[in-house]
């Protein structure tokens, strides 16, 4: 049950990180 919302947490950093990347 703790790796669920882990995995989540990694994904949206991600995500994040992609969006950061194409607008700085």
């Amino acid at each position: 049950l703790e790796v669920v919302p882990d995995i989540r947490c990694s994904y949206i950093l991600e995500a994040i990180g992609l969006w950061f990347s194409l607008f700085f």
